[in-house]
């Protein structure tokens, strides 16, 4: 997948998010060592978190996802949704 983003030239976004809002996002990832990290970092005193995100034209969408796996696409759908939020 990362190989297909690169050579895309899919563009990327930092957000800032607090500890919750990160904590979210991770968790739906499925990267809990990622949150081990943000919960040191908060215990040292960080209070903003900042994440990096690719963005996929709306036009692209069907076309980039084609061939993923049904759960990566579910899981793009819910951290989608939940970034707008954002």
């Amino acid at each position: 997948m990362m190989t297909k983003i690169v050579k895309e030239s899919q563009l990327f976004h930092r957000i800032e998010l607090n500890y919750d809002q990160a904590k979210e996002i991770i968790t739906m990832l499925g990267e809990e060592f990622k949150i081990e990290l943000i919960e040191e970092f908060k215990a040292e005193g960080e209070t903003v978190f900042s994440y990096y995100i690719n963005t996929i034209p709306v036009s692209a969408k069907d076309n980039l996802l084609k061939g993923s796996k049904p759960e990566y696409v579910i899981k793009y759908e819910k951290i989608n949704k939940q970034l707008q939020k954002f």
